[in-house]
């Protein structure tokens, strides 16, 4: 009833009530029949939901007692965590009234544990197709991502010795896979959960060998130490759900609704850059990849190059990381922001854009991420506003010279064609400005223009966009 006060038997029941669904949903084999069943899933919502919109210490001040009712919200979310699992329980789940609003109370609440499950239980049910639209629709739901992915001022902490710090780190980046034992949360549900597939686990099994972000400011034991950088500042907790986040949001992008609507959410798009240039952390790869399907959308385009002005100079920095997979979708995002006509000269004159491509043009060993940085610069050379910041570009012609020649090991025939292309690009506009003269006199006597030699595309060259 809405008018019940629990008493401190009450929720010790309940406590308890909710441990046995945990445990009986830890077993695979059970979780399709009991979400089925009736009264189970408006239960577990109805624990959540005495988590109050006030916080939990305002709905519970005796101390005793919140500690009772935190210990039943974590089994509640541990066992809604297990029942998502099943692909035919997550439209039942998320269609449960009130549950995802409770989920997102818990979430801006702020504490570890809950906070790590309720953001799994979101990403489990991003998984499904038919729940991604509805879900960015839920009020309140990116400000809560938001949340949890906005990165936490520096802080300062005691040690023994400053390289805890990079132990710390270190430990961060061993293997924690999601389908250990099944992926069940039992007992206690205080082991590290995160959701996504394995190109997103495999982000946390220590893809970067860079050293901490610690920076000592004393020397010596038992010293001051300001510890800095995106992993760092948090707990382990946290560190999770923010996983979880990053996994949810990779689902969500993969809709064309939900591209055009995160592109202009600023608070997400903010955090997002500033992730992006946080190369020590894993998580930089996940915020370029997930700014890199934003750029799918041919209306984002725009929204992400003049708008969200940190965004660019985080694209054109993720092109220098240590990460193969971050270079290459940054190379991706920079080939569709590229393809859009009206932000091309924008993108040339940005501080070291061409000069990044280039390089990578050169240097990259991955074929798929020479291929993108190729791509974008074909695109640029689109514009004839650019011919002056590509020719004043150091090696910017000479890149695209020995790729044409192609005499390079790696250099594919598409490789080499789009290079030409390129040139033969910069040398339309060129031409374009030495004829106008010719072209002028033609026109008034009526006469044909000569034919020309070599006649660029002049056809942008997108990655997997949306038509």
């Amino acid at each position: 009833p809405e008018d019940f006060n629990a008493d401190l038997g009450f929720t010790v029941r309940r406590k308890n009530a909710c441990g046995a669904l945990q445990v009986m949903t830890a077993q695979a084999n059970n979780r399709v029949a009991i979400a089925w069943t009736v009264g189970v899933l408006p239960a577990l919502v109805s624990v959540l939901r005495d988590t109050g919109d006030e916080g939990t210490h305002d709905s519970f001040p005796e101390k005793r007692h919140r500690v009772e009712f935190e210990a039943a919200r974590n089994r509640a979310i541990a066992c809604l965590m297990n029942l998502c699992m099943p692909v035919q329980n997550r439209i039942a789940i998320f269609h449960t009234p009130y549950l995802v609003h409770w989920l997102l109370v818990v979430i801006n609440e702020g504490h570890g544990i809950p906070r790590k499950g309720a953001c799994a239980v979101l990403a489990y049910l991003g998984k499904t197709v038919e729940n991604r639209l509805l879900l960015v629709q839920v009020p309140g739901m990116l400000d809560a991502l938001n949340k949890v992915l906005k990165p936490r001022p520096p802080r300062i902490e005691r040690q023994e010795l400053t390289s805890k710090v990079d132990q710390k780190s270190a430990a961060y980046g061993s293997e924690d896979e999601e389908d250990s034992h099944d992926g069940s949360a039992t007992n206690t549900f205080s082991e590290n959960h995160t959701v996504g597939s394995k190109a997103h686990t495999s982000v946390r099994s220590g893809s970067y060998t860079d050293e901490s972000a610690a920076t000592p400011r004393f020397s010596g034991a038992n010293t001051p130490v300001e510890i800095r950088g995106y992993d760092e500042t948090v707990d382990e907790n946290l560190r999770a759900a923010r996983q979880n986040v990053f996994a949810l949001l990779l689902h969500l992008v993969k809709e064309k609704d939900n591209a055009y609507h995160l592109a202009r959410h600023d608070e997400i798009m903010t955090t997002l850059a500033a992730i992006a240039d946080q190369h020590d952390s894993p998580s930089h790869l996940l915020a370029i990849k997930t700014v890199a399907f934003l750029t799918r959308h041919r209306l984002n385009t725009k929204v992400l190059a003049f708008k969200q002005r940190d965004l660019v100079p985080a694209i054109v920095h993720g092109t220098s990381s240590a990460n193969e997979s971050s270079r290459l979708y940054s190379c991706y995002a920079l080939q569709n922001l590229a393809q859009d006509k009206s932000c091309r000269q924008e993108l040339a004159v940005s501080p070291n854009l061409i000069s990044a491509l280039c390089d990578r043009s050169r240097k990259a060993q991955s074929e798929d991420e020479r291929l993108a940085a190729i791509s974008a610069i074909k695109n640029l050379c689109d514009e004839p506003a650019n011919l002056i910041p590509m020719t004043n570009t150091p090696d910017c012609v000479a890149t695209l010279m020995h790729l044409a020649h192609g005499m390079e090991e790696g250099i594919t025939d598409l490789m080499q064609y789009r290079a030409c292309d390129a040139l033969a690009t910069l040398s339309h506009w060129l031409r374009k400005i030495a004829t106008s003269g010719q072209a002028l006199e033609n026109a008034r006597n009526k006469q044909r223009p000569p034919k020309t030699l070599f006649v660029p595309s002049l056809q942008v060259v997108p990655f997997n966009q949306w038509k």
